[in-house]
């Protein structure tokens, strides 16, 4: 009787074993196989059943967001939400004094999409005369008028029209100033929250076209966006699964650092990654609390090389010096830090079909593993 109840002991605690050891492992979802079996020898080699695992010393990962954490992007998903709802926290001649702000002029050349050049003046100045009818009105009463259909579809364009012709960093700054400025992080937190949330129960990213009408100094604009927010199980998994084997996540994203804060440290997407591990744009604020328009002065702007610099400044010292042993991402703007770090096993490419220097990295496997991705 001994015995078997000794067998039986045995029997259950051999099961608790083999279930923990699963529960570290990677599952292989829909990752090609080829990513599947670089991710899962990363969590072998660097994690905490590696015979090298050091707990005082543990290895780490950066992940982007945008596009990588999650497919689309949580900065234009906002952006969207707050045009689509009319929450802009401020009258319209002061949205047409932000559309034109610093380093913004009204006679900066923008192409119209369709071989035109307008001016970003007759572009803010239609903004303007299409929001003032809609300002202080009822949604419901709006959003099939000729009005709403010219400022949703003028507005979103002239962020494509600005990137097309300006640095990537005095867009951000155009962007966030005419979203955030003056507002508090609580409130574009909350915003943020009410934003994705929205996005991610569309359950998908589609494409859609916004088109204005031809009235108005720069006439008829299209502007194609995506739609929707989808962060998949194999993310989930991944970032659950670095967490099991004691490799920690981190998230070095080009948009506002407190947007990304507000949807990865409540657990509402599904991952769960602490405020301290979060590193993005930030912007100075004042005594109360609210935006001001300028990047906190000496913190590198977290694109490009900008993102290396935040990892060996800010979290490189938390690991000995080290580098990441995993680095994901899918534009150029995350090409640095995939390829700035020796300590590196491996780079996560989520191919985007996109050109430039990333795309450099497409064939040099197996460092790099190039993993598909169906959006639409």
């Amino acid at each position: 009787m001994k015995i078997k109840i000794f067998t039986i002991m045995m029997l259950v605690i051999v099961s608790a074993c083999g279930r923990k050891a699963e529960n570290k492992r990677l599952e292989e979802g829909s990752w090609e196989p080829s990513v599947y079996k670089g991710l899962s020898a990363v969590l072998e080699e660097c994690g905490n059943t590696s015979e090298v695992y050091n707990e005082e010393d543990k290895a780490f990962a950066v992940f982007d967001f945008d596009n990588t954490t999650i497919m689309n992007d949580v900065e234009y998903s906002l952006f969207a939400y707050i045009i689509e709802n009319l929450k802009f926290d401020f009258s319209p001649e002061e949205l047409h004094k932000r559309l034109i702000d610093s380093p913004v002029t009204p006679d900066l050349k923008l192409s119209a999409g369709d071989g035109r050049i307008i001016t970003a003046g007759d572009l803010a100045d239609d903004i303007y005369e299409a929001y003032k009818e809609l300002y202080g009105k009822p949604l419901d009463e709006i959003t099939n008028t000729d009005a709403y259909k010219d400022y949703r579809a003028k507005i979103r364009y002239m962020y494509d029209a600005l990137d097309d012709v300006m640095p990537s960093a005095d867009v951000s700054a155009w962007l966030f100033n005419i979203m955030a400025v003056g507002s508090t992080g609580e409130e574009i937190q909350a915003l943020t929250r009410e934003s994705t949330y929205s996005a991610i129960a569309k359950a998908q990213v589609k494409k859609e076209t916004w088109t204005s009408t031809g009235s108005g100094k720069t006439g008829k604009i299209s502007v194609e966006i995506e739609d929707g927010i989808v962060i998949t199980p194999d993310i989930k998994d991944l970032y659950a699964k670095l967490e099991a084997n004691g490799i920690i996540p981190y998230i070095v994203s080009a948009s506002p650092e407190d947007v990304v804060e507000a949807v990865v440290t409540d657990g509402g997407i599904g991952i769960t990654v602490p405020a301290e591990r979060v590193f993005g744009m930030r912007y100075e604020k004042d005594s109360l609390g609210r935006y001001l328009k300028k990047r906190v002065q000496g913190y590198p702007p977290t694109w490009g090389e900008g993102k290396t610099a935040a990892i060996i400044e800010y979290i490189a010292p938390l690991h000995g010096g080290k580098g990441p042993v995993l680095v994901a991402g899918d534009s150029n703007g995350d090409y640095n830090m995939l390829v700035d770090f020796p300590d590196m096993k491996a780079g996560l490419i989520f191919n985007r079909n996109v050109s430039g220097p990333l795309r450099t990295l497409y064939n040099q496997q197996p460092k790099y593993l190039l993993q598909g991705r169906d959006s639409f």
